[in-house]
């Protein structure tokens, strides 16, 4: 009994359907529009009636579960876009002229629709946080 190629997820990073390919160290799943790839497979296996190698699909089963972990990069992509704003949010409070002057109207817009849901004890904390290791390294500076 032979087992169906499996469908190919699209890229977890741009959305691009991916190619499967043959490289020396086997077959392995690509993007060709962002470079992401899977890991390349054993390529010791023999070809079945389908005319594709167990090492193919175990190539594509590799890509599915990482394009799979599509919520969980989102999730990190969203904390990271929070954090820039919370860090531009404190940039802006010591060096308002930079600020305003790298960053447009609708991008520092974008800043504040970033962080709205954030408590304000949160940004707090994360401001302190911030700030002591600051005023710490500042420390270690003035003792070199």
């Amino acid at each position: 009994m032979t087992a169906s190629k499996p469908e190919l997820l699209p890229c977890p990073f741009c959305g691009s359907l991916p190619d499967l390919e043959h490289v020396v160290a086997g077959p392995r799943v690509s993007c060709g529009t962002c470079l992401a790839c899977g890991p390349t497979t054993d390529t010791s296996e023999a070809i079945t009636d389908d005319d594709f190698r167990a090492g193919d699909v175990q190539a594509i089963n590799a890509w599915n579960d990482r394009a799979a972990d599509k919520a969980r990069i989102a999730e990190l992509q969203r904390l990271l876009i929070e954090a820039t704003a919370v860090a531009i949010t404190m940039l802006y409070d010591s060096h308002k002229a930079d600020v305003t002057a790298e960053f447009s109207i609708d991008e520092l817009e974008q800043v504040v629709a970033s962080t709205e849901h954030l408590q304000a004890e949160a940004v707090e904390r994360i401001y302190r946080r911030a700030w002591d290791a600051a005023l710490a390294q500042q420390g270690k500076e003035g003792e070199t």
